[in-house]
């Protein structure tokens, strides 16, 4: 990266045509069983064109809205659900009534020995300490991870223009997105009596068998600004499960690509830290990255993935 990079304006080489990439969120389910999992019933990212004035969920993305202020809650088990309600508690609260769902209602994996075994103690460290807020025992084989929030990029360069810095990195004058980005929620509905949101109510029919995934919510993004919302402000395109997690002031309230087009090494030790010449998404514009963000930096081609793995002198 440093050999790339020497401290000038660049950018590393385009993904190829069709290259993906997957971020998951995973929560730990008992073999046997509870686990607790608040949810967000209907959120709402943007404002509803149909009605501009319908206030935003949450109204003030500046304020820490993780999962753990959330005010619902499914119970999901790997055996049997009968329809029943029950109480449950989690290390941050208790909930009463919550719904039971199984791990079949997500998309999901049971992990055996094998798949143990290659978990490194970072694995098991966060594992541990979730399973055990959410179900009070260390993550053990046979447990679930189920799949509760997901952004998935795809390089759409189906015309063949290059995406990146243009015309060069070492003197931008746009960046071009030839990634299309998704990012997928588990809904939450049944913990609201069924009623989907906006961002989930046109799905498949049970006829097309969509299994699991009809229980997620989804946006789209590719571009950074259109379409415009119902308030006429740029895009937005935000995951509860993913954005509301960190209390960034403009993380919540911005698209897939504007956090994306801001991709580069060296990055900040935090990315919400504006340090000079780092790479940080805690972009005010809620819309296009300023061509002057990159120019002392490595264009990473929309992917955070390789400069978060990568450390300045290594």
């Amino acid at each position: 990266m440093n050999g790339i990079w020497q401290g000038k304006p660049t950018a590393i080489e385009n993904f190829p045509n069709e290259s993906f990439q997957v971020k998951h969120m995973y929560w730990p389910v008992p073999q046997s069983g509870y686990a607790v999992l608040p949810v967000f019933p209907g959120y709402n990212p943007a404002p509803d064109p149909n009605d501009p004035t319908r206030p935003v969920k949450p109204v003030n993305p500046a304020k820490y809205s993780g999962y753990e202020t959330w005010n619902q809650a499914v119970a999901v088990t790997a055996g049997k659900t009968t329809g029943e309600t029950m109480d449950v508690s989690y290390a941050w609260r208790d909930f009463q009534n919550v719904p039971t769902v199984n791990v079949q209602d997500f998309y999901y994996t049971q992990i055996d020995q094998a798949a143990f075994d290659q978990l490194d103690k970072t694995d098991r460290c966060i594992l541990n300490q979730s399973s055990n807020g959410v179900y009070g025992r260390d993550f053990a084989v046979g447990d679930y991870l189920i799949t509760i929030g997901m952004h998935v990029m795809v390089r759409e360069d189906a015309d063949l223009k290059k995406s990146g810095l243009l015309p060069s990195a070492a003197a931008p004058t746009e960046v071009r997105n030839t990634w299309s980005m998704q990012t997928f929620w588990f809904d939450g509905a049944i913990a609201d009596g069924g009623n989907k949101g906006r961002y989930s109510a046109n799905q498949p029919t049970k006829d097309l068998k969509p299994g699991a995934w009809n229980n997620y919510a989804m946006c789209q993004s590719y571009d950074p600004v259109e379409p415009l919302e119902g308030d006429g402000k740029p895009h937005i395109c935000s995951d509860p499960y993913i954005e509301l997690v960190f209390p960034e002031t403009y993380r919540a309230v911005a698209s897939c690509a504007t956090c994306h087009m801001a991709g580069g090494y060296p990055s900040a030790p935090s990315l919400t830290d504006t340090l000079p010449g780092r790479a940080h998404y805690n972009s005010e514009k809620r819309g296009a990255v300023p061509v002057e963000y990159y120019r002392a930096l490595l264009f990473t081609d929309f992917s955070w993935a390789i400069p978060l793995s990568a450390l300045p002198g290594n």
